[in-house]
């Protein structure tokens, strides 16, 4: 029969990411000390890429967006959120430790009600009030109210 070791060879680990951890479906901003400023010009240049490769009707396929522990606040939120809400099949949105107040909850509730795929929305750490925070919920339970209860 067959050596050990050749059977062996044949379970190795697939190789490894290419380097740089290159995902398409990643959009990682996470830790970049990035104000709205920044954040708007991420996002227009990531439309206007996507436009470039694909057409003016095409999506993006990132799965998840993390703008995660940067110095965001409602504007560089609203960018966040139109940049995701042109995703076909976003996951994940990565909001925590910004400065996001209630001036941010318009986008976000716009994010809940439009874009239905979300499964995550993390916004720990921000400045959001009780306020700000009921009508994300209820924007929340808007967006999954009828895709949320399994078909009859």
């Amino acid at each position: 029969g067959e050596p050990a070791s050749g059977r062996v060879a044949a379970w190795k680990a697939p190789p490894a990411p290419m380097a740089g951890g290159h995902r398409e479906w990643l959009l990682d901003l996470a830790r970049k000390e990035l104000g709205d400023e920044d954040a708007e010009a991420v996002c227009q240049k990531k439309v206007a890429s996507q436009r470039r490769k694909k057409g003016e009707g095409d999506l993006l396929e990132y799965q998840e967006i993390d703008v995660s522990q940067n110095r965001l606040s409602w504007r560089g939120c609203k960018a966040i959120a139109d940049l995701a809400l042109r995703c076909s099949d976003l996951r994940v949105v990565k909001l925590f430790k910004n400065e996001l107040t209630d001036q941010a909850s318009p986008a976000i509730c716009r994010l809940l009600e439009e874009c239905l795929e979300l499964e995550q929305l993390h916004l720990s750490y921000n400045q959001l009030t009780g306020h700000g925070a009921s009508e994300i919920i209820l924007a929340a339970s808007r967006g999954r109210g009828s895709a949320a209860r399994p078909p009859e």
